[in-house]
């Protein structure tokens, strides 16, 4: 009778419906909450190496790019912002990336800035042709985590008109999902030298680093294996006290019960410390790695001494972009439309 099941199940994992047995289903039954991915913070070279995956996509120029290897340019790696369910929008700028900066050829690898999903209208679109694209990758951001609590169980999120689409990821998608990390490090090796872009104030950092990509940013003088999931996927200003440690402040499920996070010394802790000003996190970053990452559609592109801000509000009718490394080119779609109302551009919201 097992073993039947054990067929039923196998079939369905097949045909890409949800058995909700996966090791993350799992893991959310007995702890009510979504797993840690199996890597948290990864290195691009290394994610190279064990990418086992082969072109699956249907579109023309896609399928003329997919051939040999050895058709890759042997550098170019094309970062991408918040992309939120903008499907055709992202394939856009991807071939357009390809066609004017890379000799219509694939990238090296393509690295997305995280929250592929929620707000547009094509989010289980865009997880699954990033989940089957070769050298295709993405961090986890917050609205990731929000569709996985959804998909895994999560029965107030799962009321929400919002995540409906999430009944339609299969086991594949959310096993992906679960173990996309929360940073990609882009080895300096992998990089190369920058071209004069850089002279006109794009990357204007050293090139002598590793480039990070992050969903919203990192708090400064903090270790990259201390920083905190919260910090990491909504993080998006600081605050410098007398001491010169800065905290993060991250919404909660009320306002008013704002939780600090002051970092001195690479810790975390409860602050009650005079908090002197306030400014994107971006401005207080001074490296030593450059850093890309998104989530800040308010602020938009965003061209700090060491970090990169990506989102330009593709989801409320503006524009995705992305940046080529190593030469610093970036590229750019409008929206097709708007998909979310501007005043629902709440920073908090999830």
């Amino acid at each position: 009778e097992n073993v039947g099941l054990e067929d039923d199940v196998a079939r369905l994992c097949l045909n890409g419906v949800r058995t909700y047995s996966t090791d993350a289903d799992v893991f959310y039954e007995a702890n009510q909450q979504i797993p840690l991915p199996r890597i948290m913070h990864d290195s691009l070279d290394d994610m190279i190496q064990r990418d086992q995956r082969s072109h699956t996509n249907e579109d023309p120029n896609e399928a003329t790019m997919e051939a040999e290897e050895e058709g890759r340019h042997p550098e170019r790696i094309l970062v991408i912002g918040d992309v939120h369910g903008c499907y055709s929008e992202m394939k856009s700028l991807v071939h357009k990336a390809s066609i004017e900066y890379n000799g219509n050829k694939p990238f090296t690898a393509v690295v997305l800035v995280g929250d592929l999903c929620n707000k547009g209208p094509y989010s289980e679109e865009v997880i699954r042709h990033v989940r089957n694209q070769r050298h295709w990758f993405s961090v986890r951001g917050n609205h990731d985590n929000a569709a996985l609590q959804a998909a895994l169980g999560d029965e107030k999120r799962r009321t929400q008109e919002k995540y409906k689409w999430t009944f339609k990821l299969s086991d594949d998608d959310i096993e992906w999902l679960s173990n996309l990390p929360y940073t990609i490090t882009i080895p300096k090796k992998m990089l190369g030298c920058f071209n004069s872009k850089r002279e006109e104030g794009i990357f204007p950092a050293s090139i002598d680093t590793d480039v990070v990509v992050v969903h919203a940013g990192l708090i400064p003088n903090v270790p990259l294996n201390e920083q905190s999931i919260p910090t990491m996927t909504t993080i998006r200003k600081v605050t410098m006290n007398d001491d010169g440690s800065y905290e993060y402040q991250h919404h909660g499920a009320s306002s008013k019960s704002m939780k600090m996070e002051k970092t001195t010394n690479a810790r975390t802790q409860t602050s009650n410390t005079h908090v002197q000003r306030s400014y994107p996190w971006a401005k207080a970053w001074n490296g030593p790695q450059q850093v890309i990452f998104g989530h800040d559609a308010k602020r938009g592109y965003q061209n700090e001494a060491f970090a990169l801000g990506l989102d330009e509000g593709c989801c409320y009718g503006k524009k995705l972009t992305g940046i080529i490394l190593p030469d610093g080119e970036l590229v750019s779609v409008n929206a097709e439309k708007d998909i979310v109302l501007s005043n629902e551009m709440d920073e908090n919201q999830v």
